[in-house]
């Protein structure tokens, strides 16, 4: 039961990342790479 709550939680954590990036991605791709400027180098990486 606690193995299964600790997959859910590493699930969420990474949906929340992945979504996270990709608002940056696209926050990076309108122009605003002053606003974090190390986040759009990662975001450049991406394939998405």
């Amino acid at each position: 039961m606690f193995g299964r709550k600790i997959f859910i939680a590493i699930i969420v954590i990474l949906s929340c990342l992945f979504l996270y990036l990709l608002a940056m991605d696209s926050l990076c791709d309108q122009g605003g790479e002053n606003f974090i400027f190390g986040i759009c180098g990662v975001t450049d990486l991406l394939p998405f």
